[in-house]
């Protein structure tokens, strides 16, 4: 199975947004910054022990940042063109 995909339905599907975090959480709410984003068991930050314990929740937050922009391109990518059927 070959694809098609043009410059132009690239740029156009990277540009579309999807959802946004208000979407998820709901207007009324915010994103607690004094807690983890992520589980220990994929953040890994605990054993760090050279970092302080507010910087282990920053830490965490940051990976959950990445994990979840990796997250979007994987979907992006993957998926996006079965959903459309035009790239």
């Amino acid at each position: 199975m070959q694809q098609q995909y043009t410059y132009q339905a690239v740029l156009a599907a990277s540009e579309a947004p999807r959802w946004r975090v208000e979407d998820i959480i709901g207007p009324d709410k915010q994103l607690d910054f004094t807690k983890p984003f992520m589980p220990e068991s994929l953040a890994r930050v605990e054993r760090l022990s050279f970092l302080t314990a507010e910087e282990k929740i920053v830490l965490n937050q940051i990976r959950g940042n990445a994990y979840l922009c990796i997250f979007g391109l994987v979907e992006e990518f993957h998926l996006y063109p079965e959903r459309e059927g035009n790239l």
